[in-house]
């Protein structure tokens, strides 16, 4: 059952909305309009009228509720990625160029520990904002700074992915850790 304050996927025809469920907001489309009040209480895949509702996915929750000031590393490839890393719940990760958190998001979901830096103020902020926003990254530790600089335990991590402009300079100490 639908609680009040989770996040929903709404489906009217192709489109598709991610809302917070509130008391008083609606989604309208067209002359259509959906009170979210009616969907508290409601079980999974609910139908009203012209409306469809889920709970989200990964997928859906980075797609449509991220907030991005990055471009973005899309999910499908983000799985793809984190497949051929090999990941489990035992792996240990560590990314640079953190961005707006959809790669991280992912490699969160799969791996046991993600250690993730980002040299920017404002795109560690909107990862953070991400993250708590949708209630993920328990297991991640976010890292405002330079990678360059980060004092980390040596041959600590099983896979690195980096996406930063210019990744040579990094490459010697990402094959220590």
């Amino acid at each position: 059952m639908f609680k009040e304050g989770e996040f929903v996927l709404i489906k009217y025809g192709d489109k598709r909305f991610l809302r917070k469920l509130q008391r008083g907001q609606s989604v309208n489309v067209k002359k259509d309009v959906l009170k979210l009040d009616e969907l508290i209480g409601k079980p999974e895949g609910v139908k009203i009228g012209p409306w469809e509702v889920f709970r989200p996915d990964l997928e859906d929750v980075i797609l449509l509720g991220f907030e991005r000031k990055t471009q973005i590393i899309y999910p499908k490839d983000a799985f793809y990625i984190a497949y051929k890393l090999s990941l489990d719940r035992s792996s240990r990760v560590l990314e640079f160029g953190t961005g707006s958190g959809a790669l991280c998001a992912v490699l969160s979901r799969l791996a046991g520990e993600v250690w993730t830096y980002e040299i920017s103020e404002e795109f560690y902020k909107t990862a953070l904002k991400n993250f708590r926003r949708f209630g993920l990254g328990g297991n991640v530790r976010f890292h405002l700074g330079d990678f360059a600089q980060a004092e980390v335990p040596e041959r600590y991590f099983d896979a690195a992915f980096v996406d930063v402009k210019n990744p040579l300079p990094y490459l010697h100490k990402v094959h220590r850790v």
